[in-house]
């Protein structure tokens, strides 16, 4: 993470992105069903490719450490979109300890 990114991360807009995202999803993943727990907002339109909607609620989904990682394992960090997170969700895959 450049120092320009961690500091976007850091911003209080960031925050609140991130709290309304778990809010919304009731701090569940919505991949596996883990409630609580080490918990990820993940962008579902790429934060380095969509700046423009890194703060967007669509643009959110609450994931498990582990779910987020597996994601990001099968489709990479860049070009990342709506087709890629619906077919992930559907997929069923062991995610424990990815």
């Amino acid at each position: 993470v450049t120092p320009k990114n961690e500091k976007l991360r850091k911003s209080l807009e960031y925050i609140i992105w991130r709290r309304t995202i778990f809010n919304r999803d009731n701090w569940t993943c919505k991949k596996c069903g883990i409630r609580g727990g080490r918990l990820h907002a993940h962008h579902i339109h790429s934060f380095a490719d969509f700046s423009d909607l890194r703060t967007s609620k669509e643009n959110g989904i609450t994931l498990c450490k582990n779910c987020h990682k597996g994601f990001h394992r099968i489709y990479g960090n860049k070009n990342i979109t709506r087709d890629m997170l619906n077919r992930f969700l559907k997929i069923n895959l062991p995610l424990k300890n990815v």
